[in-house]
């Protein structure tokens, strides 16, 4: 829960995550003896950055709207556990949350695909849903490019062998921050304005 300043709760105390640092910090900053004492790594408990980052993004619509895709999110934290993972392998994991995204919408209704097209174009159909729930200009464009550029990275960390841990986190969180741009636009009005 956010408290003031961007600053989150936990029973530890007050935290604020250094997206520079991949790291969390403690309210009024740190010092050596805050690093060294209170800090939490990226990687000693990957469950508190998906809990203190991703859950706000996570919410109850998600969970009921789309039980697939939230189990599936919940699966790649879970890959984070083990230091054995090929860290490359959370691309294709990411690809299949979106991919099931897509195939949840378009058995709700929520895509309408054509005969000429793959029901597994993410890129496609997300982008004719936005397109569908917004009006033209600066918000569908973003909206849209955020889309291909979600898909486009994760694509390009599947194919990269070299692919760390930290880069595969950002990518699980870029997925589910995408996911969640589009169920609120959902859950929107049908005429979002620039």
């Amino acid at each position: 829960m956010i408290v003031e300043d961007g600053y989150l709760e936990n029973d530890s105390g007050f935290y604020k995550y250094d997206f520079s640092a991949e790291r969390f910090l403690l309210k009024g900053g740190y010092t050596q003896e805050y690093e060294d004492e209170k800090k939490i790594e990226l990687g000693e408990n990957v469950g508190n950055i998906f809990d203190f980052v991703i859950s706000e993004a996570i919410d109850d619509n998600i969970k009921e709207e789309f039980s697939n895709v939230s189990e599936g999110l919940n699966r790649i934290v879970k890959e984070f556990e083990n230091d054995d993972t090929d860290w490359y392998n959370i691309g294709n994991s990411c690809r299949t949350v979106l991919k099931e995204f897509v195939k949840e919408l378009i058995n709700k209704g929520k895509i309408i695909v054509d005969k000429d097209e793959k029901d597994e174009d993410v890129k496609l159909h997300l982008g004719k849903l936005v397109s569908d729930k917004t009006n033209p200009g600066r918000f569908r464009n973003t909206l849209k490019n955020l889309i291909d550029s979600v898909w486009d990275h994760i694509q390009s960390i599947l194919h990269r062998k070299t692919t760390t841990k930290e880069e595969a986190l950002r990518a699980l969180i870029w997925t589910t921050l995408c996911i969640n741009e589009i169920v609120t636009l959902l859950g929107s009005d049908n005429s979002i304005k620039d």
